[in-house]
């Protein structure tokens, strides 16, 4: 039977289902991207195989990987870690381990190297320091076996053997009780929008975050944690919004979390005052994961490269000929049919700018071979508030792109 195999590790690639073809290999470089591969396809494994330098923060990485393999869309059998002999995770390992009662986590120290974490997940490196237990195989002489087989037969005459058919007809009638349907709770929305990390990309991200707040608890995270282009188009705005701080969130989690959920407002901002540089996708992961029942949706930039998979997205780009073509070649072809393109206006010179989405779907088609799958819409934004003039109605934007669905 063919074996599934996770890894998340920057150590190996792809080359590695060379070495076992009987082997079905889902190689990840981060926690964030088996978190994201998993909300979409069910995983079940055999076995779970990270290096000790995806944890960027050992602690918090290691419970969210323990949270992670609780959900019941994921499921693996063994989880092994592969560290250097004196790493500071070794010890965070081995207390989650021994708080939560795991049996079926074990880790492997040995160099972290490619050549050592391949050998590891292909058995051939596990002769190195390992902490697992070995099975022991006790023999007896030969004639203390026959005489043990030959009083379990003697047992087993004297035994009236019983049928299922004769078993249930001494059984009583079970009284079943209905179960009353059960309430299916609201799951929050990813609103994927990719891009250059450009002006437009930012302020567009918050115009639709503040029509989404409409409907309902909607999110936006500052994604730029160098200028915080995000936060001060936020704070110079007249919309009403609760803003909470990544500073404080990285402090304490849970008591930001449980503020957001406590919260009434229907836009919920994080900003960033401190300038560090956080984990953008990691905040994203945690939010969704305890607010996904608190919230409605969940506002994502993110660079070409970072499409989700089988999700619809927006690629927002300039809209100018130019910045048209440069999304059209890095958008991933693969993801197209789920895109729907919309070119931005900041007051672009009119002799510059596209004048509607007939000028630029034939661009994007050509540069990308595909014809028939691609949408798009051209919006002008002169405001930081929704309310403003536009070209296109925002509404009508959302509305088109829930048609990829």
């Amino acid at each position: 039977m063919r074996q599934t195999v996770i890894v998340i590790s920057k150590l190996v690639d792809s080359t590695l289902a060379e070495r076992q073809r009987d082997t079905e290999f889902l190689i990840f470089k981060t926690l964030e991207e088996l978190d994201e591969y998993s909300r979409k396809i069910p995983i079940r494994a055999n076995a779970l195989y990270f290096s000790e330098d995806i944890l960027t923060i050992i602690n918090p990485a290691l419970d969210y990987l323990h949270t992670l393999l609780q959900r019941t869309y994921v499921a693996v059998d063994k989880v092994v870690m592969v560290a250097e002999p004196e790493s500071k995770a070794l010890d965070a390992f081995k207390m989650i381990i021994e708080t939560n009662g795991i049996t079926n986590w074990i880790y492997v120290t040995g160099s972290l190297s490619r050549e050592y974490m391949v050998g590891v997940i292909t058995g051939s490196a596990l002769d190195d320091s390992v902490d697992m237990k070995r099975k022991v195989v006790i023999r007896v002489p030969k004639t203390q076996y026959v005489q043990i087989k030959s009083q379990h037969i003697e047992q087993m005459k004297n035994e009236h053997y019983v049928d299922d058919d004769s078993s249930l007809e001494t059984m009583e009638d079970e009284v079943v009780v209905p179960i009353a349907p059960m309430d299916i709770e609201s799951i929050a929305q990813i609103y994927n929008i990719i891009g250059e990390p450009t002006v437009e990309r930012r302020l567009y991200t918050f115009i639709i975050a503040q029509y989404l707040s409409l409907q309902g608890k909607t999110i936006i995270i500052e994604s730029d944690p160098e200028y915080h282009q995000l936060g001060d188009m936020i704070t110079k705005s007249t919309a009403k919004y609760e803003e909470f701080l990544i500073d404080d969130f990285y402090r304490d989690s849970i008591e930001v979390l449980q503020r957001i959920a406590d919260s009434s407002a229907t836009l919920i901002c994080l900003l960033s005052r401190g300038k560090f540089n956080y984990n953008y996708q990691f905040i994203i992961n945690t939010l969704y994961s305890n607010l996904s029942d608190s919230v409605k949706y969940i506002m994502k930039e993110g660079n070409f490269g970072d499409e989700p998979p089988a999700s619809p997205y927006t690629i927002a780009f300039p809209a100018t000929v130019p910045e048209c073509i440069k999304a059209s070649a890095k958008v991933r072809i693969s993801t197209l049919k789920d895109a729907f393109f919309v070119g931005i206006h900041l007051n672009t010179p009119k002799q510059i700018r596209l004048q509607n989405s007939k000028q630029f779907i034939p661009i994007v088609e050509d540069i990308t071979h595909s014809h028939g799958i691609v949408k798009g819409a051209l919006v002008e934004l002169n405001s930081l508030e929704i309310g403003g003039d536009t070209y296109y109605d925002i509404g009508s934007v959302i509305h088109l792109r829930k048609g990829l669905k």
